[in-house]
């Protein structure tokens, strides 16, 4: 109720109609090292800012993908189910696709697995069979994943979450990436290559 309230009190205050909001705690004020135990206060930071309206062209001819030698961070190093302010990683494969001309990159595991992109999860279709890397590849388990996990059981179409390597993606006819801003995002072109016709495919 608390977190409710100030969230509305904030978003109150920006004035903005579409708003994204972004909840940061932190271990509060203490000793400047790697020890929290001088921290006995958490702080809370809220931030409201408009909400970010990707472009209609890019869901109407999709998004160019790469995948970069960064690799996602292991879950067991950090736990993925954990939203956390750690970016790192996710910034130098952005990074890395930037240099490549795309407009993401895709990562993998240490094992060599698909995971999912910078702040998306990664879906792909294979004779019209949804497939999407399971939890287990150490992704985070996404809202907007979930969803499309459940319409596509709802309605019967066929989805698969496991773990597959990179090469797999040769057969792929779609792909898409899903994210609450973004929502369902086409990719069109993979390494310089096109998915399919090099248009956002009807299972997208």
């Amino acid at each position: 109720a608390w977190f409710r309230n100030q969230i509305l009190r904030t978003l109150i205050e920006s004035g903005n109609k579409e708003s994204y909001i972004r909840l940061v705690v932190t271990r509060g004020i203490g000793e400047i090292d790697i020890d929290p135990s001088s921290c006995h206060s958490p702080s809370v930071l809220i931030f409201i800012t408009p909400a970010r309206i990707y472009p209609l062209e890019l869901y109407e001819s999709g998004i160019h993908l790469a995948v970069v030698n960064v690799k996602r961070n292991s879950k067991d190093a950090l736990n993925p189910g954990i939203k956390t302010g750690n970016y790192l990683n996710n910034v130098l494969a952005k990074i890395e696709a930037d240099r490549f001309g795309a407009h993401d990159a895709l990562m993998l595991n240490a094992f060599g697995f698909l995971t999912e992109s910078t702040t998306s999860n990664f879906f792909f279709v294979i004779d019209s069979r949804i497939m999407t890397p399971s939890l287990d590849c150490g992704i985070l388990a996404g809202i907007t994943r979930d969803i499309v996990i459940q319409i596509a059981r709802e309605n019967g179409l066929p989805l698969e979450e496991g773990m597959w390597p990179v090469d797999v993606l040769e057969k792929a006819d779609e792909i898409f990436l899903t994210g609450t801003v973004k929502r369902i995002l086409p990719v069109t072109r993979l390494n310089q290559k096109n998915i399919g016709d090099g248009k956002p495919g009807t299972i997208t």
